[in-house]
């Protein structure tokens, strides 16, 4: 029989099956042939609405796959820096669209970050992780012990290109494990005003900590005919007080992270320290009803700080009547530093966000990040573009080298806790300078012990 025969069929016996019936099964006939026909010739005609409904799964066309969709996380710096976030991200989505898969990528700013990541570390097997998220560098080896981050490749992600205690401090057993963003780190800023009514020199590169103290006394004397001023202000503060460890010799920890705090150099540090609040021209920020050194500062009545990159736009924001400047401290300073990490477990996730990565670290992305914070890119090659775009306060950044990063092993992140709370008691008398580095020690064994 022929495949055109089929009609003639119907109609020779139309006359036993009704001829109507047999006329109307004849659109229906024809629409099955030419999808048998079609089927043969590779071809996918579109099926009427009324078929596809009642025909199996697998003949109809499979549905195609949503986009990647990445997470991020990241705390909120300001309006310009947030933008500047968001339209990376936003330009890395068009740039991949246009060489790639298309993907989504969702930006969470977390209110309470620390909390945030504490729940990553203690879920870090089975919680919901961000793919892609900004890090503390001093959080790293917490994070990392806790199994939350994923090792990087660091030949595409430029890592020679970073400075030297920023990438070992990125580091675990030799593996990056992430990339390091952005730095501060402590200088001296000091009130112009109060040193000229005290009739001494400005701090200068050279300037010993017998001379900063001698200016901080000088200003601490000056008449109180309107208000009392202060020649220092210092907090109950571990890092701020890390300055003074490193003058008289002393270390938190060697290099194998065994505690290093050495007796008689942490005892003279922190009798150093005490001192100069109980006895001398030093004053803590609470005095002045202030919350911090910058704000202390601001307020006019102290004549210096030890504070990081962020007090400079804070001052010209919130006191620009204040005549501040920046200098370099006596000795080696602290480096706080940012870094993004991985966490996303994914294979084709995780090189996605490696891609976000890369992205967002580029040397042209920094550059335009210059634009919105005062933080010193963690690239040495883009150190002569900050030193032009800022600088009146180039002693941040020449303050790098010797600085050392603000960083513990993960069995002592407890530490600063236990340190200020040990030296409140000291400066309250409740203690002394000898039994605060005995029970410092003590603590830090205790947490290794454990963990």
């Amino acid at each position: 029989m022929s495949e055109f025969s089929v009609p003639r069929i119907l109609l020779y016996y139309a006359p036993m099956i009704n001829r109507r019936f047999a006329l109307a099964m004849l659109p229906a006939l024809a629409l099955l042939l030419l999808a048998l026909l079609s089927g043969c010739s590779g071809l996918t005609p579109r099926l009427p609405e009324r078929i596809t409904q009642r025909a199996p799964a697998w003949l109809l066309p499979k549905p195609a796959p949503p986009p990647m969709a990445l997470s991020v996380w990241a705390w909120s710096e300001s309006e310009v820096a947030d933008k500047w976030l968001r339209d990376q991200i936003d330009a890395f989505i068009q740039e991949r669209a246009a060489i790639a898969e298309p993907l989504t990528v969702t930006l969470s700013l977390l209110p309470d970050y620390p909390a945030a990541l504490d729940e990553l570390a203690a879920d870090a097997l089975t919680g919901t992780r961000p793919d892609l998220l900004l890090l503390d560098l001093y959080r790293l080896p917490y994070m990392q012990a806790a199994g939350a981050l994923q090792p990087l490749p660091a030949q595409a992600l430029f890592a020679d290109d970073l400075y030297p205690q920023l990438r070992a401090g990125a580091q675990v057993g030799g593996e990056l494990y992430c990339l390091p963003f952005e730095v501060n780190t402590l200088a001296l800023i000091y009130n112009r005003t109060l040193f000229n009514a005290a009739g001494i020199t400005y701090p200068s590169a050279g300037w010993t900590w017998t001379e900063m103290e001698a200016a901080a006394a000088a200003i601490s004397a000056l008449p109180t005919d309107h208000f009392t001023a202060y020649g220092l202000v210092l907090p109950v503060d571990m890092t701020r007080w890390l300055p003074w460890l490193t003058a008289a010799g002393g270390r938190v920890v060697d290099d194998a992270g065994a505690p290093a705090l050495e007796a008689v150099s942490a005892r003279e540090a922190i009798s150093t320290y005490v001192e100069l609040i109980t006895q001398g021209p030093a004053v803590e920020p609470g005095h002045l009803e202030a919350s911090w050194g910058g704000e202390a500062l601001g307020i006019g009545r102290v004549g210096m700080t030890l504070e990081g990159n962020w007090v400079m736009p804070y001052l010209a924001t919130e006191h620009p009547n204040t005549d501040a400047a920046v200098a370099p401290l006596p000795g080696p300073g602290v480096a706080f530093a940012t870094c993004w990490a991985i966490t996303s477990r994914d294979p084709d996730r995780r090189a996605a966000a490696v891609d976000l990565l890369a992205r967002l670290t580029a040397p042209g992305a920094l550059d335009t990040r210059m634009t919105t914070t005062a933080a010193i890119p963690a690239r040495p090659s883009l150190a002569s573009a900050w030193r032009t775009r800022y600088s009146a306060w180039s002693p941040f950044l020449d303050g790098i080298d010797q600085a050392q990063l603000w960083q513990l092993p993960a069995d002592l992140m407890g530490l600063p806790r236990v340190f200020n709370r040990a030296l409140r008691a000291v400066i309250d008398g409740d203690e002394t300078a000898a039994d605060m580095s005995a029970q410092i020690l003590d603590a830090m064994q205790s947490m290794q012990r454990e963990e």
